[in-house]
């Protein structure tokens, strides 16, 4: 992800920057990708990866998270939840 643009222009956006990638040779954009990728790895991130899921992973069983998945269920699931929290969030800002 490069930017955020708005649902109405996400299709308009994401063929016109498919487009612009289409104008590379396929060899070079390979070759791009290896090199950051290959940067990454040089930085830690298959460690940092595995270290964040195991993380996640552990999160899962806290009694935070057993709580949060019992009110989402209780709630209607994950969209009536987010729609909820979404709310609260849009009634803080307006009030600032």
């Amino acid at each position: 992800m490069n930017r955020v643009v708005a649902r109405r222009r996400l299709r308009a956006e994401t063929v016109a920057l498919a487009r612009r990638i289409a104008l590379i040779p396929p060899v070079t954009a390979s070759l791009v990708k290896e090199s950051i990728n290959h940067t990454f790895e040089e930085m830690g991130k298959s460690r940092a990866l595995k270290y964040h899921f195991m993380l996640h992973q552990f999160m899962h069983s806290t009694e935070t998270a057993q709580r949060a998945l019992a009110e989402r269920q209780r709630s209607g699931g994950m969209r009536a939840m987010l729609k909820a929290r979404d709310r609260a969030f849009t009634r803080r800002s307006k009030s600032r």
